[in-house]
């Protein structure tokens, strides 16, 4: 794996084979540190739709240039996919940037064969670029470019207001208000949260702090701990595993594991949660914008350059520059600690404790 040219003879590869190959050599990167394990998820999933596309059966040589516009079809067709809302299994075309990405991954499977696969006798088609090149804007429907137009009217993203997340915490189970302390004092995703490992967390210090990249975009941050979530990591902190990870499901795997289908443990403690909320008080929104409603507070208070900090946004320039070295972590803290104080169900909560 890596830059390493893979030998084959294989007169007789399949594209199911191909793509186990370029499977093997995506965790290989991983393993290595090349590619994060968040990468080789997304890829794992991606290649799950990948094979919905294409058939397996078909020997490599013989793919045509055909074959492979009938696969860009079917993903540009937008096909459904299954999702439980609110417990209740429901049918929904895949987005526009999810239809691009899994069209970007089966091109980049087609050109790992060519490049780096030896002995296969497939050489791509002609018009092969041409072949995946899509107006993808054409293809918006007109919810998708409503939403697109109210967004540039009034450019607000979409948050959560306190009285929302007071109504969503006082009905939540002990775990999901960890989830939830960590979306707001960390602002982390699940895949953050499910990829916390012991030696990230500080809690022994005399004010417990967390050090940790994002998983995304590799960009190290430093976040001060709220005594809040300080006392329900050490309470369910997991057993000890070979991964060191913080926090594990009930059966002792990753919260969120991304293979041919997603499985996300902190997704599903927060839909039940939000099951539980009057519709006409708590909007149904996603896990994630837990970050980016304490990401919009944090920049309203302490500014632009803070909130970059606080969500681990990388800078462009150079590779240093995603430690963020000489910038302004105290006012970042302090913007941290102040919206803490904004939230007053978890000072209400602590004193229904005590």
């Amino acid at each position: 794996s890596g830059d390493q040219t893979i030998r084959v003879n294989a007169s007789k590869l399949t594209v199911g084979d191909a793509i186990e190959l370029y499977r093997a050599d995506v965790r290989g990167r991983a393993e290595l540190g090349i590619v994060t394990n968040s990468y080789r998820n997304s890829v794992e999933y991606r290649l799950g739709w990948v094979q919905r596309a294409i058939s397996g059966r078909t020997p490599l040589a013989a793919v045509t240039g055909d074959d492979l516009r009938r696969a860009v079809q079917f993903f540009v067709s937008r096909p459904t996919q299954s999702k439980k809302r609110l417990h209740k299994p429901t049918e929904k075309p895949i987005s526009l940037r999810t239809a691009k990405d899994f069209v970007l991954e089966l091109k980049a499977v087609f050109r790992f064969v060519e490049n780096d696969l030896e002995g296969t006798g497939y050489r791509r088609p002609a018009g092969f670029e041409k072949i995946f090149k899509v107006s993808w804007k054409k293809l918006r429907t007109v919810k998708e470019r409503e939403a697109e137009a109210v967004r540039a009217v009034h450019g607000e993203v979409a948050t959560y207001s306190v009285e929302e997340l007071a109504c969503i915490w006082d009905g939540a189970s002990e775990r999901t208000r960890l989830y939830i302390l960590m979306g707001l004092n960390f602002g982390w995703t699940s895949q953050e949260i499910s990829d916390v490992r012991v030696f990230n967390l500080y809690l022994d210090e005399n004010e417990p702090f967390v050090v940790k990249e994002r998983s995304k975009q590799e960009v190290w941050a430093r976040w001060p701990i709220w005594p809040e979530t300080e006392s329900m990591l050490t309470k369910q902190k997991a057993v000890r595993n070979p991964e060191k990870r913080w926090l594990l499901n009930a059966h002792g795997l990753p919260l969120v594991r991304v293979g041919t289908h997603r499985r996300d443990a902190v997704y599903e403690a927060w839909k039940r949660a939000i099951a539980k909320t009057p519709g006409e008080k708590v909007q149904r929104l996603g896990f994630r914008f837990l970050r980016k409603t304490s990401g919009n507070w944090v920049k309203q208070h302490g500014g632009l350059e803070v909130s970059e900090m606080f969500l681990s946004h990388g800078e462009v320039g150079a590779d240093v520059n995603r430690f963020y070295a000489n910038r302004r972590w105290p006012l970042m803290w302090e913007s941290v600690w102040a919206f803490r104080e904004a939230l007053p169900f978890l000072r209400d909560d602590e004193r229904g404790t005590e």
